[in-house]
Order: C-alpha cells, then structure tokens, then sequence
C-alpha cells in the first residue's frame, strides 16, 4: 500500500536517517488485513509508514506533503513547520536548508553527535558476529565546529532568476546557485574573496559567463579556496576553473587585479578545462603566482610530518580531526622494528608516513599517479627512508607485486569501499590486523560483512566527526581473527 501523492498530514519527527532527513511515524488501518493470510502486507491489522522530510529535525512538528510514495516508506516535504524542536538552533551560513552543503546546521552540535554516534550503533548493531566482544567508543566531536575545512569549492552559475552568481549548489537542483555571502566553514575572509569575484568577473572589462555543463558552454566553472590550518606560517591557494570556451588572457588579466588586492594569498592557479563529446576530459594548469604547494603540519602521537598540497593533492579536509584519526590508527601499530606494513588506497601517503618509523617497510598502493607523486615528495622532506608508495590498482595489482607478507594492513579506501575480491586477497595474506579507515559506514559495514564470512572478527571502532553539520564521519576500526 502506498500513501497517496499530495496527501497532507501533521507529524512530528522521532529521528534522522542516513541522508539527514527526518523521519517521521504513520500508522493507519489496513483496509485490506485479511488474518491469516500469507502476504506480509494484508495480513497486519496496521500499517506504519516512515516518511523522510527533508529540513525537519527530532522534536520537529509541521504540517507535510506527500510527494513520493512506495510501500511503507514515504518523502514528504514541509508546508509548515508547527513547533520547532528544542534542539533547533540558528544557523551561521546563509545558505543553510537551501543548499545541500551544511544540511544539520539547524541542529545543536552535541545533538549532530548523537545522532551520528545512534547511526554506527544502528548499522553494527545487526552485523556483528560477536558484537560482546566489540569495543564501540564514543564519537570524537570538535571543540569549535567552525571554519575547519581546508578545502572549499564554490561554483559559477546561476540563480533561480538566472543572474550569474558564485556560491554553492541548491540542494536537489543540477544547476541553480545559492550566492555564498556568509561562509563559516573555511576562512573567515572568504567572503571579501567570493564577493571579489562575483563584481568582477561579470562586468567589463571581463564579461566572462558561468559554465553550463549541459551546453558545454559559458567560460568560468568553480573557485576552489585551500588554506592550511596547522602549519605555523599561514598559507592558500587560489584556484580559478575555466573552460575552454574562456579567454585565457583575460583570465588571467582577472587573477592579477585578484592578486594585487590580496596580497595575503601565497598560491594562484587556472585551471582550463577541456570538454569534447566522446573523449576524455583533461585539463592544463597554469601557475601563476607564489609557491607550487602549501604546507600543512599534522601531529600523530610521538611524530610531527610536514606535507604538500597542491592544487589537484587530495588531503583530508579537516586537518584537526585527521591528526586524531591517524592517531587512531598508529595506536594500533606497535613499535616493532621487523614488521611490514601495507598502505592500501595510500592517497599522498599520510597514514602510511605517520607510522613509518615503527616498521621495517611501509608499502603503499594508489590508483592515482599525482597522489604517489605526493606522496613520494611528502616521504622525501620528512626524511622517511623506509617506504615505497607504487602507482596501481589495489584489486588488479597489488596481487602482481612481490612484496614481503604483511604484518599490518591499514586501508582507505574510497567511499565505495573496497571490492570483495581485495577482501579475499587481504584475508590470504594473513595479516594480525586490518586497521580500516572509512569515510562510509554504510560501505564499511558490507566489507565487514564479507570479512566476517571468512573469520574474521571487528575488534574496535571509533567514530570521529570529520564533517561537522553534514550527515558524513569517519570510522577508525581494527578486524582480525582473535
């Protein structure tokens, strides 16, 4: 049975799910129970219904509109809201419930930690082979949840009214823009950066157009802002995407007034993109100005590690929370000279570098050729003689390399997780643990799946919020066969 599309009701909201959106209850009578009969539906007196409201909260009573319907589950959205949750508060971006980037803002920040730390128990609770012997530890918020991320990228486009703008994508919405006017995720000068751009760039002299993906048309597609938040010199990167359909000159022309009025900025970039139906897109990076990289300082139990950023580096986007989940991880790692440890899906390297000094050798492996470039750059400035980081598939060719026998695998992997073939391989190599890092509870809790199927068992886990005012967090874990 479903509810019908457009139907009205007034709920109050009980808890969240996996994307954020609160969930409320229904229940009705089933107007087609028949006892005893073998469909599971007909044969239940009443029907309770989990209906998903987008920008509702636990506590939250409005009046909602059906606009998605299949059996027992619903989406709804807001007509009006009734009576706010105690928990509510106010939020500092201006784009919060419009765009999709902050969407628990609304939401006390120890009532975010809650409900993440409720998450992880949820999705464990029902997969565990032996959850008694599973050690779940409290999540690991932050202090001051604010102006955290070392990475933001603001795109060019369009509002509802289709003014050009640069902001931030509304939320269920390919195309439109939300302006960014108050932005506190970043840098707290952001702003006078966003707004340097949004006057300049559509006017004269410039008159340059946003990207639009559907067209291949328009000249300038994304801002990207990087700052380092550790490190003791203070350091940021610019990085303007353009088209191909876009002026280079004139580009660059903007770039240099941009530098002028900021002199603060260390590092500019373009970035010009090309685009042709039925072949790959490239890209050709112009430095401009300043040094190649900045710097971010991470401090991981008894080690201190200088590394690079570069404009297309991959790094963890909050440094403060990667210094504890390395830490974490190194924990797991015991100070034992003659050990070998395996860094799968290594990215520049971080996790493997942090506990280099506890080993023999470190061996990492990662798909993408300018994360091994960093990472072999990252390895040579901290003076780590005993590591080798190799380009290449984890699943195709971490089986071809010949490579002494594990002690310790740590992996992390992307947010699809890894593929059950690698299970299969990690499990051959026999390791005494896997200490698995994940960005995904969900892909997370299929890989433990597959490796509880060949005996293995999860030993610990501890959450940390890496992404404050987003449904995302990262998960430290350790499996092994005890």
């Amino acid at each position: 049975m479903k509810l019908k599309k457009g139907t009205q009701l007034q709920l109050q909201v009980t808890s969240l799910n996996m994307k954020g959106k609160g969930i409320a209850k229904h229940t009705i009578s089933n107007p087609h129970f028949k006892e005893n009969s073998s469909d599971y539906y007909n044969s239940q007196k009443e029907l309770t219904y989990n209906i998903a409201i987008d920008g509702l909260y636990p506590g939250d009573e409005a009046l909602v509109e059906i606009y998605k319907s299949k059996k027992l589950y619903s989406e709804a959205k807001v007509i009006e809201l009734i009576k706010e949750s105690p928990d509510r508060v106010k939020p500092k971006n201006n784009y919060a419930n419009i765009s999709g980037a902050t969407p628990l803002e609304c939401l006390d920040y120890s009532k975010q930690l809650e409900y993440k730390e409720n998450e992880v128990h949820r999705i464990l609770q029902n997969i565990l082979n032996k959850p008694a012997k599973t050690q779940i530890n409290p999540i690991l918020g932050m202090q001051d949840p604010w102006f955290y991320r070392n990475k933001m990228q603001y795109s060019f486009g369009h509002t509802e009214d289709m003014q050009p703008t640069l902001g931030l994508h509304v939320k269920r919405r390919r195309y439109d823009i939300v302006p960014v006017t108050d932005c506190y995720l970043h840098e707290e000068n952001i702003n006078q950066i966003l707004n340097f751009f949004q006057e300049k760039a559509f006017q004269s002299p410039y008159d340059f157009t946003p990207y639009q993906h559907s067209k291949n048309e328009g000249d300038l597609r994304n801002l990207t802002t990087k700052s380092n938040k550790l490190h003791p010199e203070k350091q940021n990167m610019i990085i303007l995407e353009i088209s191909q359909n876009a002026d280079l000159q004139k580009a660059k022309q903007l770039m240099q007034e941009f530098i002028e009025q900021f002199p603060e900025i260390t590092s500019t970039y373009i970035d010009q993109i090309h685009v042709q139906k039925g072949q790959r897109t490239t890209s050709t990076l112009h430095h401009l100005h300043g040094e190649a990289h900045i710097k971010e300082t991470l401090k991981v139990e008894d080690q201190t590690l200088t590394f690079n950023i570069g404009p297309h580096t991959f790094f963890q986007p909050n440094p403060s929370q990667a210094q504890k989940i390395y830490s974490l991880a190194a924990q797991e790692v015991p100070d034992q000279k003659d050990q070998v440890i395996y860094d799968l899906f290594s990215g520049t390297g971080t996790l493997g570098l942090s506990v280099a000094h506890r080993a023999n050798h470190i061996y990492g492996i990662d798909i993408e050729e300018t994360s091994i470039q960093s990472a072999h750059q990252n390895q040579e400035q901290n003076n780590i003689q005993n590591a080798t980081y190799i380009t290449g598939d984890v699943f195709k060719d971490l089986p071809t390399q010949n490579w002494p026998k594990p002690d310790i695998i740590i992996v992390d992997p992307p947010r699809s997780g890894m593929h059950e073939k690698t299970v299969e391989f990690i499990d051959q190599l026999n390791p005494q643990k896997v200490v698995y890092v994940s960005c995904n509870i969900k892909t997370f809790a299929q890989n433990l799946q597959q490796f509880q199927a060949l005996g293995w068992n999860l030993q610990k886990i501890t959450p940390v919020d890496q992404f404050p005012h987003t449904r995302h967090l990262e998960i430290v874990s350790v499996i092994s066969k005890q």
